[in-house]
């Protein structure tokens, strides 16, 4: 499959004979544990692209890729977030954000830098908890409809985050994180603190 700088074992005991890698040539893939004998094998669309981050939860698995846009000579950088089913591979969404388009306010869009799975309504449900450079987002696990935005206020634009850290919290109805960056302006790190309600 390549080189494997990133690697995941599901949190379920009974799922624990898979072994899921993402790799430096945009690869994401299911190893049996025991045999290393290949369950599933997924690529990237784009040359050039390698997975950057791997976040795995009971029934899904969560890929970044970046692409630096070296491979097509146009500089075009972009970051692919993709959800996987952990059984069989299948794709049930994805997103791609070019990082040299602009948006209606003139901003370029933020780059997804990190990924979590969070328990989504109480009931044993999983929801996807993106982290951008300017905040995070919650997002439905099988369909990526975005179901809660949390970004950064124009106040605070020299932040710029890098981590998005689930914190345990007590009330099986709210999702609690960090958000740990860097103010640009002053090169000190930022941590901040977000629950739904």
């Amino acid at each position: 499959v390549g080189r494997v700088p990133h690697l995941v074992t599901s949190p379920l005991p009974t799922h624990s004979r898979r072994l899921y890698v993402g790799t430096a040539q945009g690869i994401v893939a299911a190893l049996q544990t025991k045999t290393g004998a290949l369950e599933w094998r997924r690529e990237g669309k784009d040359e050039g692209e390698r997975v950057s981050r791997l976040a795995i939860g009971k029934a899904i698995l969560v890929s970044l890729s970046v692409n630096d846009g070296h491979e097509d000579g146009g500089g075009r950088s972009s970051t692919s977030v993709r959800c996987w089913h952990v059984h069989n591979g299948d794709l049930l969404w994805q997103e791609t954000i070019t990082q040299d388009s602009q948006q209606s306010d003139g901003e370029r869009p933020a780059a997804l830098v990190d990924v979590a799975i969070v328990p989504s309504d109480g009931g044993g449900g999983e929801a996807v908890l993106l982290a951008t450079e300017r905040g995070a987002q919650l997002r439905h696990a099988t369909s990526g409809r975005i179901l809660r935005d949390w970004a950064t206020s124009a106040s605070h634009g020299s932040v710029r985050y890098s981590r998005v850290i689930p914190l345990d919290d007590q009330d099986g109805d709210a999702i609690s994180f960090a958000l740990i960056g860097r103010d640009i302006s002053s090169s000190s790190l930022v941590a901040s603190i977000h629950k739904t309600v």
